[in-house]
């Protein structure tokens, strides 16, 4: 069930009208709207419906891609511009949570997080029985757990989904717990639910099993063959990374994480600091190297990498240092030997280090 070319243009038209109150234009220029925008709401919630449902029945880790990935996009950006276009405050809510979910499933997780970050959880109120505050806690990562929520109809499934949920991020939940909850709420849901409510139990179960398999507890013992047990200390730690963005499941896939070499290019703010402390944290947990060395091109970017990894690793054995523009040598190499160390530093004081101390090339295990 593909967007034609006509909700097509509706839909950029409908974007555009968004943009005009980004933007602050006075509503006397504000352009008219072809059509209404309202007549896409049944397309793009049965596009979403389709693939909620078919990721929460299937329990695997289903990639959005392709013509899959295009339908579900179009209707993200459909309830983004509807709900930012201002149409109909009534639905607010309803076209935020919705919305949130697509992108989730899209593969984009800040888009998704912008949209419900507004939503006060106490004053939600969508006649779901209590599915649609445990979606927004989904949504928002939320695995607290700290208060239940209530429901006639769906009491029972809801702890049982939440419990499950809440240990998400722990690395101490199987699949085979998760879609076993997942599937008594869908079931609770297609017997005893109206067509919102199995909805929102389709989309409750698509997000989990997202979540899941896009937690660092699950994706990082995979991508970097290490086994669970040595990430679990990790993983406790508050700073931590919860779960993976894309960029960083693509160089998982790729093999960065198990020590493969690689070219990688990412846009600003697509997450490659926190992918570099990923590979340094594989290297040092496989034993591969005890010696980082990462290369940005200013000081200042240096100072920002060397901040924002002693960050990372505040607490942990591990030391960080970031190499002065001053040409001489900031240590002795047997300073750092039998530790494991990260040097960040520019490409001009990396060359002089290399010809005072050559044996600094053959330490190093870990150039990025």
């Amino acid at each position: 069930m593909k967007p034609e070319n006509a909700s097509r243009k509706l839909l950029s038209v409908t974007r555009s009208k968004a943009k005009m109150y980004e933007f602050d234009v006075p509503i006397s220029f504000h352009i008219d709207l072809p059509g209404n925008p309202a007549r896409l709401l049944r397309l793009t919630i049965g596009q979403l419906g389709d693939v909620a449902s078919e990721v929460a029945r299937s329990g695997v880790d289903v990639r959005v891609e392709g013509d899959l990935k295009e339908v579900v996009l179009f209707s993200a950006q459909f309830f983004d511009a509807y709900f930012q276009s201002q149409l109909d405050h009534t639905v607010d809510n309803y076209i935020q949570l919705v919305g949130s979910a697509s992108y989730y499933l899209a593969d984009y997780p800040g888009s998704s997080s912008v949209l419900v970050r507004t939503i006060n959880e106490l004053e939600l109120d969508l006649d779901c029985e209590g599915l649609d505050r445990l979606l927004l806690r989904m949504l928002k990562g939320d695995s607290s757990g700290n208060e239940r929520i209530s429901s006639r109809i769906y009491a029972e499934e809801l702890v049982k989904i939440e419990n499950v949920f809440n240990r998400t991020y722990s690395g101490r939940l199987s699949i085979q717990d998760l879609t076993s909850a997942i599937g008594l709420l869908r079931q609770r849901a297609y017997d005893a639910g109206t067509p919102r409510q199995l909805l929102f139990a389709d989309l409750c179960g698509a997000i989990a099993v997202k979540r899941f398999y896009n937690s660092a507890a699950y994706s990082l013992p995979n991508y970097s063959e290490i086994p669970a047990e040595a990430w679990w200390p990790l993983l406790q730690k508050p700073s931590f990374m919860r779960e993976l963005w894309p960029s960083q499941h693509l160089l998982g896939r790729n093999g960065i994480f198990k020590g493969i070499s690689g070219t990688v290019q990412m846009p600003t703010s697509a997450g490659k600091t926190k992918a570099a402390e990923l590979v340094i944290r594989s290297g040092f947990l496989a034993g591969r190297t005890s010696l980082a060395i990462v290369v940005a091109p200013f000081r200042a970017l240096c100072h920002e990498i060397k901040d924002s990894l002693a960050e990372g690793f505040i607490d942990e054995d591990v030391r960080i240092e970031e190499f002065t523009d001053v040409l001489q040598l900031d240590f002795e190499l047997g300073e750092i030997l039998g530790e494991k160390c990260v040097i960040v530093v520019t490409p001009e004081k990396l060359l002089y280090a290399f010809r005072q101390n050559p044996d600094l090339a053959t330490r190093c295990g870990l150039y990025l």
